[in-house]
């Protein structure tokens, strides 16, 4: 096994049939690696400018696209 700091890498979490995935691009590229979500507790700073905290009226939260994105009227 080989084990490489984390720390201060840039990626996407992407929700898979599988389950959660951590997407890593390599620079310059199209190429990509995934790794398995098993971290509980995985500290994340939201740097997408189109990501939008929703509360529903019947109290559910969501994370979503902005509401331009989604073509919804405010």
């Amino acid at each position: 096994m080989k084990a490489t700091s984390a720390t201060g890498v840039t990626g996407f979490v992407l929700h898979t049939i599988d389950g959660y995935v951590f997407r890593v691009y390599e620079k310059d590229t199209e190429a990509f690696r995934d790794y398995d979500l098993h971290h509980w507790d995985l500290e994340v700073r939201i740097v997408d400018e189109d990501a939008v905290f929703y509360e529903l009226d019947n109290g559910k939260k969501l994370l979503d696209y902005s509401p331009a994105t989604l073509g919804i009227d405010q």
